[in-house]
């Protein structure tokens, strides 16, 4: 029987992820990327226990911890600091099996591709279309076409797969947000949980 071919369209984490999960069960994948290389713009992440067991099927849940900190307690404060509710991460653990974990975007990032075959990560690949042709899915991108058994659009709010089979979906709205995210230095006293802060049109979130 011929090896299956996946073309997933995205290669933020959730498209690393498919084509990880696709080439563990056999399949030929390529991620095609618009970007001219694999790499992550954001500041942290927070991973909880699903996310967690999501890794763990791929076997790189404990890569991604070792990478990461685990964050022991949390919560919501109001304006003036005091706690509006309290999250105990020991009782998610041994409820859920794993712990809270944070981590910089592009740690997670490296990991994903790293478990891929470099032959099968392709950027400076833009698509610009999603067509059928004679029952067969065709993807036009910046390095020619792929013919591919099975598509995965993973390519974000503005996803050209969506815009090209479904034309009429709705795209994103903008509802007023604005978020600034960041990564300092290291702080001669770091704080020892994290927390969110609600005040009045505004929420400062930050964690060690």
């Amino acid at each position: 029987m011929p090896q299956r071919a996946a073309t997933i369209v995205g290669g933020g984490i959730g498209g690393l992820a498919a084509a990880i999960a696709l080439h563990r069960r056999g399949w030929r994948v390529e991620v095609l990327e618009r970007a001219t290389e694999f790499t992550e713009l954001g500041a942290g992440i927070s991973l909880w226990p699903n996310a967690l067991h999501a890794l763990e099927v791929l076997g790189l849940a404990g890569s991604v911890r070792a990478l990461g900190a685990v964050e022991a307690t949390g919560g919501v404060r109001d304006r003036r600091g005091r706690w509006l509710s309290r999250t105990d991460n020991a009782e998610l653990a041994r409820r859920f099996g794993h712990p809270l974990v944070v981590l910089h975007r592009a740690d997670l990032l490296r990991t994903l591709t790293e478990a891929l075959p470099a032959g099968s990560l392709r950027s400076g690949s833009e698509v610009s279309a999603v067509r059928e042709d004679r029952r067969c899915l065709v993807v036009d991108h910046r390095r020619g076409e792929s013919r591919p058994d099975l598509v995965v659009g993973a390519d974000g709010l503005r996803s050209a797969v969506r815009r090209a089979l479904w034309p009429d979906a709705a795209g994103p709205r903008y509802a007023g947000y604005t978020a600034w995210r960041m990564v300092t230095e290291p702080l001669a006293e770091p704080p020892s949980e994290g927390a969110a802060t609600w005040g009045r049109g505004a929420r400062l979130g930050y964690t060690a």
